[in-house]
């Protein structure tokens, strides 16, 4: 067993500097909650990465570029908790968001630190 060191200079260059969780979903395929650079999908066996960024100009993007947390709703699909701008569902088969910070049953805080799957 060795350890591989990913960061900004690495191949393939992994891109926050501020991981506020690691989560491995039931597919083996890790989550990776930060600071300013949204949600990223990483797997380091075949050194793919892919990050979801909150774009203002599009409803279907994240939230926030700040996630706090994540848990899995079902292989597909994934609760996301934002630091500034409540929860969303991410769904993989449709690449899209459904945010719900400005919802009518919005929280009147919107900052998400855990989320449980009983």
């Amino acid at each position: 067993d060795t350890f591989q060191h990913f960061s900004e200079k690495s191949n393939p260059k992994f891109p926050a500097n501020t991981i506020w969780k690691i989560f491995r979903d039931s597919e083996n395929r890790f989550w990776l909650c930060t600071r300013n650079e949204g949600l990223i999908w990483f797997d380091p066996e075949n050194g793919v990465i892919k990050q979801f960024k909150h774009n203002p100009s599009d409803n279907s993007s994240i939230p926030s570029n700040n996630i706090r947390t994540i848990v899995e709703a079902d292989p597909s699909s994934f609760w996301i908790g934002s630091e500034n701008n409540g929860i969303a569902k991410l769904s993989l088969k449709k690449e899209m968001v459904l945010s719900h910070a400005n919802s009518a049953a919005s929280f009147s805080y919107r900052g998400v630190v855990s989320l449980w799957k009983p």
